[in-house]
């Protein structure tokens, strides 16, 4: 009786020590008793991660218990602890420098550098390591933070006072929360606690970063283990040692020339299972340097995670100069794997299953195909030294072995990228104290930090006291004004956005209209939700020098979300260019005709009514059909307005230039010409395919994104001739053929090759006739991929038959950016080649051009030179503006 008293006892006070939480806390420094910022805690028992403040601080709470404790930061070897936990436990804790234990280096400089060996390795087992995890389930900490440390002197002189308050402030925010992630793309956030320096009580996701270093890179990024790697990457190694049994490889990740698509500092790597152990790196960004670390930990089997996350941004644009800093820490880590691929792993590694990990034995039918590939990947993974050659061929026969089990379990891969994102607030998330985030937060708040609260909370305050903040309501004059915002009904399925007279409003200038202006009236919708809506939207705009009131209504239905199927339409008066690619925009138009009396756009007023339906009759097969109608009525110049009277020339007569037209120079009133008064019934389809294109439900709404194959489109148009007093009669189709994808190491490879034909021009009209997409003005907009840069507007326009043919490159390192005064600016070259023959002009018109892309952001300035039959014609510069 006395034994089974003292066995309950124990029990009881076994299941008492459990559920009392006890303290740790402490100060991590270096041997010199320097503090280590951000050095990572990490309890393996627990599955646990914190992280110590950037004055090597660090305190959170865990179940009272007796754990290893084990500390580690970059560049330091990891330290475990064995203790026994009381209420508060303070355990102050030195890290040495990583000793070597091993240096596997050649004296030999003949001999290749062994780091290019274990990244090789490393790249290979990364097809298996990016697929490993199904999903996890953690509790996350995190926390971001913003210090404006510049703010220029003319920023200071011109802003409020009050705003200028608001802009040096800074803030900072921390979010205590549930995580769940499940492969692709579904996670699931439940916010424990919010805490923000200005006042936030939006219920809005956490700032967490799901970024695992396999998956960092694309386009913009060339990642260190990505089979193109060794082209713009040199690999050193710098030392080898030991945490416990486990032997590291530290490796230097050096640029072989500069970019901002790649990265430098230090990746380390697992010996015997090649994954990555810690990441410690930097690189540039448009206006931004940033700094990325991540401390992996073993969380069960041949399974490492990342479990602490820090990034460090400068900023700096205009003469502002801001440090943003983010952390996460990860705790409670509970994995699932893929079976399959942890078999894989362990096969191609010839590694004993480790105990604490299942693995699913793989059926007796699937055994044959895998055992042939995974013979050919075991023998090259298990050899001591693979060659460059070996690396890639590794990774062709991973992709292979993944398509033949895909195809064994018949599964089709589908094209649709889900995102399911849900987000949940505890009742309690924004109302915790002071008192309650001392206890709850796992990383201690730094000096800065703690400032940033204080400076944030007093500025806060000053608004609250502020009159214009006591009155949340807007005045009617102020309502009739600025009035922007939408106005939902209760069961929020209808969405009415009425526009103030100040908002909404779009103008510009022409010679034909003098200056004008178009408001939009307001917007409606009616959106059940299930893929169901229709919205119209009511513009009224005038003209100016011609006196004339445009305007119209756009209407757009869905009836079936999947299929992307829908009537759209359109009803009104515009002014409309005779290029139906209207390559200008109304303020590049407006700039060059006010400044430099350049009025390439020609117009004619249009009456018009549009009605079209769209439907996709497979996903990336789409089927869009429409009957146009519009009256056509001439126009000639009624300004003559410019801002430049230095300049000796007159604006250009309002038709269009091409030798159909000729004769209207002579005589304005001349009828039945191309550009003489007239009706136009037209009836179209275009077919869009693009093979394998992968989408995305969001909003309500199919949005198509990216394929690995090219667009393929046929258009048909066709005029009706006599049916409400239609005077147009013709028969048109085209074919096109692009794409934009990247090729290696080069970012940007876009062509697009079109040809077409009129099988019937009885009665056809300017406006019909098929134009390209000329850029004739030296600032240029709507670039695309079928652009001309020196290509007259209307020249070249054609109602007979025609080809044509673009291709640009576009990539971080071509011609100039070679050059030591440019190879360390974000910029992007491009190299373009264009193409057309039209039967009227029978000759070969070619554009070569080079263009510097991205210049502060949102500019490209390029040259370019036309030749006709080989021979050269013309040249001249362009300025693009993205959005422009």
């Amino acid at each position: 009786m006395q034994k089974l008293s003292l066995l309950l006892c124990a029990i009881l006070f076994s299941l008492y020590s459990t559920a009392q939480t006890c303290k740790i806390e402490g100060r991590i420094t270096n041997e010199n008793g320097e503090a280590i910022p951000y050095a990572s805690i990490y309890i393996p028992a627990l599955t646990k991660g914190s992280m110590a403040n950037i004055d090597g601080e660090y305190s959170f709470s865990v179940p009272c218990n007796s754990y290893q404790i084990q500390f580690q930061s970059l560049g330091y070897g990891k330290k475990a602890v064995e203790t026994n936990l009381e209420e508060v436990t303070e355990i102050n804790v030195q890290l040495a420098v990583t000793s070597v234990q091993i240096r596997e280096i050649s004296v030999d400089p003949s001999q290749e550098d062994p780091a290019y060996n274990y990244i090789r390795k490393a790249t290979a087992m990364a097809e298996y390591y990016k697929k490993q995890i199904k999903s996890y389930q953690c509790n996350l900490y995190v926390r971001s933070f913003y210090n404006p440390e510049k703010i220029p002197w003319l920023a200071k002189k011109l802003v409020p006072e009050e705003d200028l308050k608001e802009m040096s402030t800074g803030d900072i925010s921390e979010t205590l929360l549930e995580y769940s992630y499940e492969r692709p793309n579904k996670v699931t956030e439940r916010i424990l606690a919010k805490k923000t320096g200005s006042v936030d009580t939006s219920k809005q996701g956490s700032q967490y970063i799901n970024l695992n270093f396999y998956n960092l890179g694309g386009e913009g990024m060339i990642n260190p283990l990505s089979r193109n790697a060794f082209q713009v990457y040199r690999f050193e190694h710098i030392s080898t040692y030991f945490e416990e049994k486990n032997k590291v490889h530290k490796i230097k990740i050096i640029p072989r020339r500069k970019g901002n698509d790649l990265m430098r500092g230090f990746i380390y790597i697992n010996d015997k299972i090649w994954n990555i152990n810690n990441v410690d790196i930097e690189f540039d960004q448009p206006l931004a340097k940033l700094k990325y670390q991540q401390l992996y930990n073993k969380v069960k089997g041949n399974v490492w995670m990342p479990t602490n996350h820090k990034i460090k941004a400068r900023v700096s644009i205009m003469g502002f100069e801001v440090e943003i800093n983010y952390l996460a820490t990860l705790s409670e880590l509970k994995v699932e794997t893929d079976p399959v691929i942890d078999q894989q792993i362990i096969n191609s590694l010839q590694l004993a299953p480790p105990k604490e990990q299942e693995v699913t034995e793989i059926p007796e039918e699937k055994k044959q195909i895998q055992t042939k590939t995974e013979a050919k990947i075991e023998s090259l993974l298990t050899k001591d030294k693979i060659s460059k050659t070996e690396s890639l061929k590794l990774i062709r026969l991973i992709k292979k072995q993944e398509r033949e089990i895909e195809k064994q379990q018949g599964s089709a891969k589908s094209l649709e990228i889900v995102r399911e994102h849900k987000v949940e607030y505890a009742d309690s998330a924004l109302t915790n104290n002071d008192s309650l985030w001392q206890k709850r937060r796992d990383v201690p708040l730094s000096e800065q930090e703690i400032s940033i609260y204080v400076s944030r909370d007093s500025l806060e305050t000053e608004k609250r006291g502020d009159t214009v903040y006591n009155d949340p309501n807007q005045s009617v004059f102020s309502k009739i004004l600025y009035f922007n915002r939408p106005l939902n009904s209760k069961n929020k399925n209808i969405r009415f956005q009425p526009k103030g007279l100040t908002k909404g409003i779009t103008g510009g200038f022409n010679t034909v209209d003098g200056y004008w202006f178009r408001k939009e009236l307001f917007h409606y919708e009616w959106n059940n939700r299930k893929g169901r809506m229709y919205s119209f939207t009511p513009s009224l705009g005038y003209t100016l020098a011609r006196k004339t009131f445009i305007g119209g209504i756009d209407y757009k239905s869905q009836y079936n979300l999947e299929r992307r199927a829908g009537f759209y339409g359109s009803i009104g008066r515009e002014s409309s260019d005779f290029s139906r690619e209207e390559p200008m925009t109304g303020f590049g138009m407006a700039l060059s005709s006010l400044l430099f009396k350049e009025n390439y756009k020609k117009l004619y007023q249009a009456d018009y009514l549009t009605l079209g339906h769209q439907f996709d009759l497979a996903n990336g097969f789409q089927l869009k059909t429409s009957i146009e109608y519009e009256d056509r009525i001439q126009l000639i110049n009624y300004s003559s307005q410019s801002w430049n009277n230095s300049i000796d020339q007159e604006y250009t007569s309002n038709i269009p230039e091409h030798e159909d037209n000729l004769s209207e120079y002579r005589n304005i009133t001349k009828t039945n010409t191309p550009i003489s008064d007239h009706q136009s019934l037209s009836l179209g389809f275009t077919t869009t395919y693009t093979p394998q294109q992968y989408y995305r439900i969001q909003d309500n709404e199919k949005k198509m994104l990216r394929s690995k194959y090219p667009s393929f489109q046929l258009n048909y148009r066709q005029g009706l001739n006599g049916t409400f007093s239609s005077d147009a009669n013709y028969q048109f189709l085209s074919f096109a053929i692009q794409q934009s994808t990247s090729i290696q190491l080069l970012d940007r490879f876009s062509y697009h090759f079109e040809a077409g034909k009129f099988f019937s021009d009885n009665s056809i009209f300017f406006a019909d006739y098929k134009n390209f997409n000329a850029q004739p003005n030296f600032l240029i907009g709507n670039l695309k991929n079928n652009s001309f840069f020196l290509l007259d507007n209307y020249l070249y326009s054609t109602n007979e038959e025609y080809l044509e043919g673009h291709l640009t490159l576009e990539d971080n390192r071509l011609l100039l950016k070679r050059l030591p005064l440019l190879n360390q600016k974000n910029l992007t070259e491009s190299i373009h080649v264009n193409y057309l023959r039209v039967k009227h002009i029978n000759t070969n018109y070619t554009e070569v051009g080079y263009s510097l892309n991205r210049l502060f952001l949102l500019v490209n300035v390029g040259v370019y030179a036309a030749f006709e039959d080989q021979e050269f014609s013309t040249w001249g510069f362009r300025i693009g503006i993205q959005g422009f």
